[in-house]
């Protein structure tokens, strides 16, 4: 039997992951319901359809990742790729609405997530071997772009209220 090289989203098959999976799958679909209501609450005050409708994509795709964990193989697959690809479209979109400097980093961490989720679905690894909790490293490289660039997007969200 071939090893399956473990996702993202994958925990470790023990007593404790068992019980912490559904606060994990919860989490993740609170994740993408908040983005999604925070898109619906930003379309008042930003213009660019293309960040909106993006940014709904995603939150829609973390949801998915939350009904869908890893163990629902082909269906996990195509939400996450849909998380993440959104995800990296939506900072890229967010340059129209982010003022300099910080729509050169939105774009470039777009771009990296880009080629990040690119490299995994080729299953290259640049030699960086094994990740945070076992997976490929340019997964997680699209993930932490992700996360770096929600934090960053905060000021979008406060400077406007």
């Amino acid at each position: 039997m071939p090893h399956k090289k473990p996702f993202i989203t994958s925990l470790p098959n023990s007593l404790c992951a068992r019980i912490s999976a559904p606060v994990f799958n919860i989490s993740v679909f609170v994740l993408g319901l908040t983005v999604v209501v925070s898109a619906y609450f930003l379309k008042r005050i930003v213009s660019s359809r293309i960040f909106l409708i993006s940014l709904i994509l995603c939150g829609i795709g973390a949801m998915g990742v939350g009904v869908f964990p890893e163990n629902f193989g082909a269906l996990h697959s195509i939400v996450s790729f849909i998380t993440f690809f959104f995800g990296a479209i939506s900072a890229i979109a967010s340059y129209e609405v982010q003022k300099p400097p910080l729509y050169y980093f939105a774009v470039i961490l777009g771009l990296t997530s880009l080629v990040a989720l690119v490299l995994f679905a080729m299953d290259v690894d640049l030699g960086l071997g094994l990740g945070w909790h076992g997976t490929h490293g340019s997964l997680p490289a699209a993930f932490l772009d992700h996360g770096i660039w929600r934090i960053s997007n905060e000021r979008i969200k406060t400077s406007y209220v």
